[in-house]
């Protein structure tokens, strides 16, 4: 019997498959080295300075000394994060109090405005233009309190009834009567009428046209609007004077309207195209506005009075209708106010300024007169060009900026824009021939620059529509500019016949503007004249066409001497 084995038992293997291995001393010293390598929280291998793998005290400090830093660092973050919510959390107590306080003052303003007696507010003019015809109108034009109680009345300068003439005792009703007359006269008519004999009568005042008479009460004054017999009492064809609500509409074609002899079908057929009698709106009143001597074009402003402010309102808010053609431009007639050219100020006139005189051309405490030549003092600055009908040739000039230190332009043949007008600037005044024509296009204009007032030039008549004139003047001297077209002469007619027209009608207008002229007087004729062919000289225009050309010559010089 054998003995076993020393030692322990042989543990059975756990795989049938016998396997031999061997292994190095190289391989157990890198599984060592492996298996001993650390790392920090802050992900960074830590790996001991001691070469058989052991942690020192050393190492151990250092890893204490990061995790600290680490943790110092978070703590800060956290206390700032803190004190954040917390400042936050401040501003939005803030903002709570604020909205309930808002919340409350709101309660209060409500509270005030419900208790508040209920009046008529006014309204914008977006509301009224959303309820269209049928919004009450706004109370701007309604009569003061004072008006209600007054009534102005109009009487003649002089007797026009001849029956007035054969009763004339001396003491007939007219104007400008002393106060008491007048009230006697007044009272007298009010009292012989049955329908106005309870009238009482506060006051009696003198207008332009007449009188205004101020009543006790609104019934009184009511009771003589009502009833006009009491005028006929009076004599002198004195009527009653109703406040008149005007507008103007620009741009009215001419040729609808004959105002001179059937203002009244004018009047119908505006008010058909209009509907303003559904309405019950009435017009008492048509008026071009324009100068009594100057031509009616084939445009114009039409002023038209209404005898409600209603009336007015409505066509100013809808605009005007003529046969199916809509003009929105329709804007208020306002009185212009009296302006006196010596010291520039409104509400009074020259002949009874009493105010320290201010000159209107260089604002100086001096009167115009007086002023001293100004903008003259230096060169005056003409440029004179065809512009051949180019419209990029026409704005080029007018807005390059260059142009802006020129004082007039002299221009022929412009261009006309979209509008079928002809270019416009902001820093231009534009001045087209005075006579009217049907054409829409004129052949010479006058450009003059903003800087030169109106106080010191102005445009002339000449009675040609090719020719534009103006006048610039100072308190020593006048200078007239001519912008001036002379078409090309034809075949069958010569050269004086075909420029005839136009240098008699400049050579009116210069004798008209030295009429009774103490200053010296200068003339500057430029233009297109015509008096050239391409074929002959090239681009070469002879400088001296006035000494080239007799019938210039002939023309004008009686005029210039």
């Amino acid at each position: 019997m054998t003995d076993p084995p020393a030692g322990g038992p042989e543990t059975p293997p756990t795989n049938t498959q016998e396997t031999t291995a061997s292994f190095t001393e190289e391989d157990l010293e890198a599984r060592a080295t492996i298996e001993s390598r650390k790392r920090t929280r802050s992900g960074d291998a830590f790996a001991p300075s001691d070469p058989a793998g052991r942690i020192t005290t050393k190492e151990v400090w250092k890893l204490i000394s990061t995790l600290k830093d680490v943790i110092r660092h978070q703590t800060t973050t956290i206390a700032a994060t803190q004190n954040e919510l917390q400042e936050i959390k401040h501003n939005q107590n803030v903002l709570q109090e604020q909205n309930e306080k808002l919340h409350e003052e709101v309660k209060a303003l409500r509270a005030r405005i419900e208790s508040a007696p209920t009046v008529s507010a006014t309204r914008s003019w977006a509301t009224v233009a959303a309820n269209g015809s049928n919004s009450a109108f706004s109370p701007r034009h309604q009569q003061p309190e004072k008006e209600q109680d007054c009534v102005r009345i109009s009487t003649q300068r002089t007797l026009v009834d001849p029956r007035d003439h054969d009763n004339n005792d001396g003491n007939t009703f007219g104007r400008y009567l002393p106060t008491d007359a007048a009230n006697t006269h007044i009272r007298t008519a009010l009292g012989n009428d049955a329908a106005t004999q309870d009238a009482q009568v506060a006051g009696i005042g003198t207008t332009k046209t007449g009188y205004v008479i101020r009543f006790k009460n609104a019934e009184s004054a009511e009771a003589a609007r009502n009833n006009t017999e009491w005028l006929h009492k009076l004599g002198n064809n004195t009527k009653l004077v109703k406040p008149r609500f005007g507008v103007v509409v620009h741009r009215t074609p001419t040729e609808e309207f004959d105002l001179e002899t059937g203002a009244t079908q004018a009047a119908e057929k505006i008010i058909e195209d209009n509907d303003l009698a559904e309405h019950g709106f009435h017009i008492d009143e048509l008026a071009w506005m324009k100068l009594k001597d100057k031509i009616l074009g084939k445009f114009a402003s039409l002023g038209i009075w209404f005898d409600s402010a209603e009336g007015a309102e409505h066509m100013l808010r809808k605009g005007f209708v003529v046969s199916q053609h809509f003009i929105p431009h329709v804007e208020r007639r306002e009185i212009k106010k009296k302006r006196c050219f010596r010291c520039q100020r409104f509400g009074h006139l020259a002949w009874s300024c009493k105010e320290t005189p201010r000159c209107g051309h260089c604002a100086g405490q001096h009167e115009r007169e007086r002023c001293p030549p100004g903008m003259l003092e230096r060169n005056l600055r003409i440029l004179q060009l065809n512009m051949m009908k180019s419209g990029p040739r026409m704005e080029a000039l007018i807005n390059d900026p260059q142009s802006q230190d020129l004082d007039v332009l002299l221009i022929q043949g412009p261009s006309i824009t979209t509008y079928r007008t002809h270019v416009n600037h902001s820093a231009w005044r534009l001045y087209r021939p005075t006579t009217q024509t049907d054409t829409v296009r004129f052949r010479s204009l006058i450009y003059v620059n903003r800087r030169i007032s109106t106080s010191s030039h102005r445009q002339i008549l000449c009675d040609h529509p090719d020719v534009a004139s103006i006048k610039i003047w100072s308190a020593d001297f006048q200078i007239l500019l001519f912008s001036g077209y002379i078409p090309s002469a034809p075949l069958f007619m010569g050269d004086d016949e075909s420029a005839l027209p136009a240098l008699t009608a400049i050579q009116n207008t210069i004798t008209a503007a030295r009429q009774n002229e103490q200053r010296s007087t200068s003339i500057i004729l430029s233009g297109d004249f015509n008096r050239h062919h391409p074929l002959w000289g090239d681009n070469h225009i002879p400088p001296r066409f006035i000494e080239s050309t007799p019938s210039v010559r002939s023309t004008l010089l009686p005029a210039i001497k």
